[in-house]
């Protein structure tokens, strides 16, 4: 009989026990015979025993498993950032951030611009004008404020960012930090020195 004949014979008898002995034990056993130096044709896994008959199955078939590849699901990037969007707004729809303002920046439009951050992480922020009118206080760099409002992404760049609906200077009223602001304001302008104060009478 030649090599070639003799060794695919013996492939199929190793191949059979190994049908017989379908446990991960019993299949390195049977492996652990040969010293682990035999190898299978490919095709020997394209065939199933049955009835003494070898019926072909499909390639991904093994020792009468069936390996199946997962689905895959490709995104547009439109579609995706729009997808992450909702799942925020719905999960962070009211929240209350504490933070310090650094970037500000008030916009023509009204529309106020910032970075909430702290020692480890920092976030875009925005109040829209019909919000920023509100506020009885004017936001500033290095201020500690309490921020309430939604998470959002910007579609345009991708980036996450908070609308807020409020703002609050932590620690002290906003009303005081008012008064405080438009004092440093008249004092920048004069208006408590006797010599400027007689351009207001």
């Amino acid at each position: 009989m030649a090599l070639a004949t003799l060794e695919t014979f013996a492939c199929f008898l190793l191949y059979q026990r190994l049908l017989a002995n379908r446990t991960n034990q019993n299949v390195k056993k049977v492996l652990g015979n040969h010293g682990g130096i035999l190898r299978l044709p490919a095709q020997t896994f394209h065939t199933v025993h049955s009835h003494g008959k070898l019926h072909p199955v499909a390639s991904g078939d093994q020792l009468g498993f069936t390996f199946k590849a997962p689905d895959r699901r490709i995104w547009l990037v439109r579609d995706l950032v729009a997808a992450v969007r909702t799942h925020l707004e719905r999960e962070y729809s009211d929240i209350w951030v504490e933070g310090e303002i650094s970037n500000f920046r008030a916009h023509d439009s009204g529309h106020l611009y910032f970075t909430l951050k702290d020692q480890d992480s920092q976030i875009k922020a925005v109040i829209f004008r019909s919000q920023a009118r509100l506020l009885r206080f004017r936001p500033d760099n290095g201020m500690q404020v309490i921020l309430r409002g939604r998470v959002t992404v910007f579609e345009g760049r991708g980036d996450l960012q908070l609308s807020a609906e409020y703002l609050e200077p932590k620690g002290a009223g906003a009303l005081q930090v008012a008064f405080e602001q438009l004092k440093a304001k008249l004092q920048a302008e004069g208006v408590f020195d006797p010599a400027g104060s007689a351009r207001y009478s």
